[in-house]
């Protein structure tokens, strides 16, 4: 019940459709106001205080303004009263989170989404691996290099790429956002990339597939960055209703297909018949 309410309080609607009130677990959790460690076989305090938290990132229905960006506009609360909240949360996460994963050789083995969060904090980690299956579900800055081996994970938040990410044999469904931003690197190795939703490399990003990896974009790809397709099994796949805009380099010897739109000034790789 609670869920309905936090959902209704976003814009969805269960008696349109949006939802079914009695099955929400899982919209609320693509709805990121879901996150990892709420009960919800036992819903208590601490599990209301988490969703409710969660709610604050999360997005209006059909709107990219955050809940928290709608109550700042209202002035139920100043953003300078929600930055310092949200900085004795993240010091509170990084010292009640630090034993819930193993550190090895300075390689953090993270099993969810708070794991993931405090090694990014952790100085003891300089890189971050994860240890099993999780959902990225909340908005995720990769400042460390971070590999995701033989796993699916699905993306549903905005994860801004700074530092390397490994992709080897995995699967990586976005339906949020990933944008690669100057010195990010995403290397797509035995992977298969879907992007349904907005995948962004920006100037000075780069994203590599190499080795059987295969990028497929379903949405919107835009790239002012540099996109390599290798020989060695890497593929480039713009499907029926999918978007490229290359306003800066796409580099491929490998395959390339589209059956969607190509924009942009950057040049259109060679089609492979």
């Amino acid at each position: 019940m609670y869920l309905t309410f936090v959902l209704r309080a976003l814009g969805y609607d269960d008696s349109a459709g949006d939802f079914t009130w009695n099955q929400v677990d899982t919209f609320a959790k693509s709805a990121g106001i879901l996150p990892d460690g709420a009960d919800t076989s036992n819903f208590q305090r601490a599990d209301v205080a988490l969703v409710s938290w969660a709610a604050l990132e999360a997005k209006l229905k059909d709107s990219s303004q955050t809940l928290s960006g709608k109550l700042i506009s209202t002035v139920v609360f100043t953003s300078e009263k929600y930055d310092t909240a949200k900085q004795a949360v993240m010091q509170t996460s990084s010292v009640t989170q630090a034993a819930a994963y193993e550190i090895k050789d300075g390689i953090a083995m993270v099993k969810s989404m708070a794991d993931l969060k405090s090694a990014m904090a952790d100085a003891k980690s300089t890189e971050i691996e994860f240890a099993q299956a999780f959902d990225i579900t909340e908005d995720i800055t990769v400042t460390k290099p971070l590999t995701i081996i033989e796993l699916s994970v699905t993306n549903s938040a905005i994860m801004t790429v700074k530092a390397y990410i490994t992709l080897g044999g995995a699967i990586l469904d976005n339906h949020g956002s990933v944008i690669v931003g100057a010195g990010g690197f995403i290397g797509v190795y035995m992977t298969e990339f879907n992007n349904y939703n907005q995948f962004t490399v920006e100037k000075g990003g780069k994203v590599e597939m190499d080795r059987g990896g295969g990028l497929y974009n379903h949405a919107v790809l835009t790239n002012a960055g540099t996109v390599t397709v290798t020989s060695n099994g890497g593929s480039l796949n713009n499907d029926a209703g999918g978007t490229i805009e290359n306003n800066g380099v796409i580099n491929c010897t490998g395959y390339y297909t589209n059956g969607g739109t190509y924009t942009g000034t950057g040049t259109e790789p060679k089609k492979t018949n």
